[in-house]
């Protein structure tokens, strides 16, 4: 619950303590006493919690760590909102960064401030010397955050998957709907969660597919782009099944240019940030934001049949795709709908990859009859029936994707940011 100030959330004891501080590393940053002797006072009571408390030229000299270690968190103190913005895009350019909660403290900020900063990349936005209640929100907002895969060790695990297609009744965004749900899933064994962008904002039906009641209203981020940030966001997802968060197509179609580029990076970049799992279904056009969300994929997957009609049209896709620079993209093809023996004739994996010249990773086996129920009833195939060969397919492609390989230990270097001569403090 909120206590009338937009940033500060008021945790009941009992939330508070079931939230895990252990291990979180905190980097505060600030110059002024009244600051250092407020963040001191309180961070020494909470368990588990690594921290180093400097000056400002420390913090040019030192590099952004603990003990070593890239942060959870970097609580700094800025003069004002032009100092804020300066440190926020110095952060947020640097990739290893990408998912460090910046809690800034200012003298006496007013909300337009906060708001404005907050659209800019910054999590927190405090009071120069911040109370427990409001560290404790701020703590435990990142360790949400951390549950989701930004921990250092999951980093690797995190992945964005698009789907692709050039071509009606390809099925791409049946298997983009199933694929997301299999994600979730997996994602919750680490405590996050996975998210479903459809982004056919003229003829997207995630939502029938899912049997949700509701859509989102993207009105409200095109009219004012400038307003959206992640908690916007979260309020225009709805939820799907086993808690799926779900950005649907809009109610009415809009022309696709009616999203800008720069508002579609940054759904993307909020999506990420506060996901495991981002799965995006794109429509079956291109725009001029197709190039932002390909950029974006940790894996893209064309989705295509295999007959002469759907492998032309996917070849011309990809022809029309060479201008986006997606040459060294991880893109790899489906072959959806493909018939068993004693089916029909059906072209060779060789003859499709010849004619793509990208790989046909994984066929996915028709299965009319499972969808077709799936479909009328509102309830996806791995929810329905999740021994089939069908979702058998959908782990396979998952697999492709890294999306379900164990998470790989890694430790980030430090990289260039405010690394003057690394010395340790």
């Amino acid at each position: 619950m909120t206590d009338g100030n937009d940033n500060v959330v008021v945790l009941d004891s009992s939330i508070e303590e079931s939230l895990n501080f252990d291990g979180l590393r905190l980097l505060a940053v600030a110059n002024s006493q009244p600051a250092r002797t407020s963040i001191s006072a309180y961070l020494t009571g909470f368990e588990g919690l690594e921290y180093e408390l400097l000056n400002h030229q420390q913090y040019e000299q030192h590099g952004v760590a603990v003990k070593g270690e890239i942060p959870d968190v970097l609580v700094l103190e800025v003069a004002d909102e032009k100092d804020a913005m300066i440190h926020i895009e110095a952060i947020r350019a640097e990739p290893e960064l990408e998912f460090l909660h910046i809690c800034l403290l200012m003298k006496q900020p007013t909300k337009k401030t906060i708001v404005n900063l907050l659209h800019h990349g910054a999590d927190d936005v405090l009071s120069l010397t911040p109370n427990e209640i409001e560290l404790s929100s701020c703590l435990a907002r990142s360790a949400v955050n951390r549950s989701n895969g930004n921990d250092r060790s999951a980093v690797a695990k995190r992945r964005t998957i698009v789907f692709i297609h050039a071509s009606g009744g390809a099925g791409a965004t049946t298997l983009a709907v199933n694929c997301a749900l299999k994600l979730n899933k997996e994602a919750k064994r680490y405590g996050g969660s996975a998210c479903l962008l459809d982004l056919d904002i003229q003829f997207g039906d995630a939502d029938l597919q899912l049997d949700l009641s509701v859509r989102s209203n993207l009105l409200d981020i095109i009219k004012a782009p400038d307003r959206l940030d992640f908690r916007m966001l979260e309020n225009l997802m709805i939820q799907g099944p086993d808690g799926l968060h779900v950005l649907t197509a809009p109610d009415e179609p809009l022309p696709f240019e009616a999203l800008e580029k720069s508002t579609v990076e940054k759904v993307l970049s909020l999506a990420r940030r506060h996901h495991r799992f981002v799965v995006i279904d794109m429509p079956m056009a291109l725009t001029s934001w197709t190039d932002a969300v390909l950029k974006s994929a940790d894996h893209i997957f064309l989705v295509t049949q295999m007959n002469v009609l759907s492998l032309r049209a996917a070849r011309r896709l990809l022809d029309a795709l060479q201008d986006v620079n997606l040459e060294n993209a991880p893109m790899s093809a489906i072959a959806n709908r493909y018939p068993s023996k004693g089916q029909g004739r059906k072209i060779s994996i060789a003859e499709a990859e010849k004619m793509l010249r990208i790989s046909v990773d994984t066929t996915v086996p028709s299965n009319f009859g499972l969808l077709i129920n799936s479909l009328d009833q509102g309830m996806p195939a791995v929810l329905q029936q999740p021994s089939t060969k069908y979702c058998r397919a959908i782990e396979e492609i998952l697999e492709r994707a890294s999306a379900l390989a164990p998470p790989k230990k890694q430790r980030l270097s430090l990289g260039s940011f405010f690394n003057r001569g690394g010395s340790d403090v």
